[in-house]
């Protein structure tokens, strides 16, 4: 199982659970990204997850109809294979 846990504000929290159910850790991932909530961090975790390295830059160079100004970053490093 693996969980992704987020300070939601100053008086919530969110926990996150998937079973990992065969799934690798990019499937894991992806499916966490589902929950994010925030279409710019969202977008800027699956480019990371798809291009294996990282984004860092502005949301607009996700989306063309988001902000040019809001910028964000993603990376994605997995633990090797044992």
């Amino acid at each position: 199982m693996v969980a992704l846990c987020s300070d939601i504000d100053e008086d919530d929290f969110s926990v996150t659970i998937e079973k990992r159910a065969g799934r690798s850790d990019i499937d894991i991932a992806r499916a966490l990204a589902d929950d994010i909530g925030w279409l710019p961090l969202e977008l800027a975790l699956r480019r990371a997850i798809d291009s294996g390295e990282h984004f860092d830059g502005v949301a607009s160079e996700l989306d063309p109809e988001l902000s040019g100004t809001c910028e964000v970053r993603a990376e994605v490093s997995f633990l090797p294979e044992s």
